[in-house]
């Protein structure tokens, strides 16, 4: 970033920049957090966006999460309403991650 190399990329940008990406995506765009045998989210979508899908893989098990954003447009989408896994309300809003092999449905709705 500093003359006479201005505006070229260096080995620190090409080999941080996938990780860099993934942080941006899932840490900060979608506020992927897992802690121990438990993932929360803090999804901030795109207002244009009325919902996003992601598979999060917890060893052998598959975790399909949706995220419907009812006031698209909106550009504050506000916290969770409601999280269900497996069609189960959990009133914590969190995903109990259990690696039994089998894939799981999560929805998210945001208020």
């Amino acid at each position: 970033a500093v003359a006479p190399h201005t505006g070229r990329g260096g080995w620190t940008w090409y080999t941080g920049s996938a990780s860099w990406m993934y942080r941006l995506l899932v840490e900060s765009l979608l506020g992927l957090e897992r802690d121990g045998a438990v993932l929360r989210l803090l999804p901030h979508p795109h207002h244009d966006w009325p919902s996003s899908t992601i598979r999060y893989r917890y060893y052998a098990t598959i975790y399909t999460i949706t995220v419907t954003h009812p006031a698209h447009g909106v550009r504050d989408p506000g916290p969770i309403h409601s999280l269900m896994v497996d069609g189960v309300l959990q009133a914590d809003h969190a995903i109990p991650l259990v690696d039994d092999s089998h894939e799981h449905v999560v929805d998210i709705e945001l208020a």
